[in-house]
């Protein structure tokens, strides 16, 4: 009975503070990727990297997914059997830092969302991105910046500790919760190793400046919007996630 009471306490704050948020911070955080699946045509060989049991196809059901070949690529096999079945017309284990040769040039457009914290070594995986992505396709990426607040404390606190701490104040991410290592996870630095492996921006970067995970508690989401505004002040490269648009030079 306890627990359900917190349960309840937790979430009434969580959707106070998200009703707070949205007045003071206007945010749209996934408009790069709504416009990036505007441009996926029927004869597009489309990737969704690392989209595992929730791909884009399942976020966005809307678009003109038809006659899409849409591929799921995750490096837990696990993950890719838990999503629903027929969303995508076929499934590989791969790992994006050692991707196949046979793999090279294969796709159209490439969807890489809340994958990049996750990698151990960033250049390898921007360079397997842009290995897979034909001459002038198109990669889309989202990942969580690593000077957000929630970044941080990622890489200090034991991973244990953590995954209580996420399910128990959120118990609809049960099942997430990976380890993340926020390697180069900045606008600067994946936009430079974008270019040492010939991309070339597509769309303007679209910076979001919002998160669920300090808005459980009223006091606590007000010290960390006080953190966010200073960093927004004095680190422009700070973000809470941000969404990047890559093409392949030809």
């Amino acid at each position: 009975m306890e627990h359900h009471v917190l349960a309840d306490f937790f979430s009434w704050n969580t959707r106070l503070c998200s009703s707070l948020d949205r007045v003071l911070v206007r945010d749209s955080e996934n408009a790069s990727l709504e416009r990036f699946l505007t441009e996926i045509r029927p004869e597009h060989r489309v990737a969704d990297v690392g989209g595992g049991k929730q791909p884009a196809r399942l976020k966005y059901p809307d678009h003109a997914w038809n006659g899409v070949a849409y591929e799921g690529l995750d490096i837990d096999d696990t993950e890719l059997r838990s999503a629903p079945p027929g969303i995508y017309s076929r499934v590989r284990v791969v790992d994006i830092t050692d991707v196949p040769g046979e793999m090279s040039e294969s796709y159209d457009r490439i969807i890489c969302r809340n994958t990049l914290e996750h990698v151990r070594d960033m250049d390898r995986a921007i360079g397997g991105l842009a290995m897979m992505a034909r001459p002038n396709g198109k990669i889309y990426v989202k990942t969580t910046c690593r000077f957000a607040l929630y970044a941080r404390l990622n890489r200090i606190l034991p991973e244990v500790l953590k995954r209580r701490l996420l399910f128990f104040l959120f118990p609809h991410k049960s099942g997430d919760g990976f380890p993340a290592f926020y390697d180069r996870c900045t606008v600067r630095e994946i936009s430079d190793l974008a270019s040492k492996h010939g991309l070339n921006p597509s769309f303007p970067v679209n910076q979001s400046y919002y998160s669920t995970y300090f808005t459980f508690l009223m006091p606590v989401y007000f010290v960390w919007r006080f953190f966010t505004g200073i960093q927004y002040l004095i680190n422009k490269d700070y973000s809470e996630r941000f969404e990047l648009v890559f093409e392949k030079r030809d």
